[in-house]
């Protein structure tokens, strides 16, 4: 968590994490929002964690217990910025145009997390993205020793999916294939190895992320 989410209330923070235990929350803030319908400037509350972004309506000193945007990182579509204080997201559900004190800090947050779960995507797909000056943020850099991102997108998946990660999986791709250099210099995963009990395959939501996972790779 960032230093600088001390600006929320712990109440308020302690109260997303109740709200939302599945997720690891990486920056907390406020940000004004422009309400077409009622014609008025809203603050709300915006909660970035690994895979996800939300945002909660305020409710007498708090936040109402249920969020009124919820997009996974797998679904965005557009992130740009046109000062330090505006950010506009684009998800597959949803448009969000806001205002913050912390735009830079977001948005730096946001595309980091979205380029760890996103290594072997087709540039076609990529989102939209644009930063006005191009310098105001730091050079984003991905770990090559990852084997493309493989677990962070299979998780990322998990967690789009609702399902938990097959923790045999992660630890086979960590120990059999991340931790030994002769491994992760053939690319190659080989599925009878990793399900010889047949359990992690036969699994409708885990073989999904997997080959959701899989087919975003270009290390394997």
């Amino acid at each position: 968590m960032d230093s600088n989410d001390f600006n929320v209330p712990q109440k308020v923070r302690s109260l997303v994490q109740q709200i939302l235990p599945q997720e690891i929350i990486v920056l907390f803030d406020w940000v004004q929002i422009h309400n077409k319908k009622k014609q008025k400037i809203e603050t709300q509350l915006i909660v970035i964690s690994k895979f996800r972004l939300f945002t909660f309506e305020e409710s007498k000193k708090s936040i109402k217990k249920k969020p009124n945007r919820n997009g996974s990182f797998l679904t965005l579509k557009q992130l740009i910025s046109f000062d330090k204080r505006h950010i506009k997201f684009g998800f597959q559900d949803f448009e969000l145009d806001c205002y913050c004190d912390r735009a830079d800090t977001i948005v730096e947050k946001t595309m980091k997390n979205y380029l760890r779960i996103t290594q072997g995507i087709p540039h076609e797909r990529f989102i939209d993205f644009s930063c006005i000056p191009s310098g105001r943020l730091s050079f984003f850099q991905i770990d090559d020793s990852q084997a493309g991102g493989f677990i962070s997108t299979y998780e990322a998946w998990c967690n789009y999916l609702n399902i938990q990660p097959n923790i045999d999986l992660i630890n086979y791709i960590e120990e059999k294939i991340l931790k030994n250099e002769d491994e992760r210099k053939k690319k190659t995963l080989d599925l009878h190895k990793l399900d010889r009990a047949g359990e992690i395959l036969s699994d409708e939501g885990t073989s999904q992320a997997l080959f959701q996972a899989l087919s975003n790779n270009l290390h394997f």
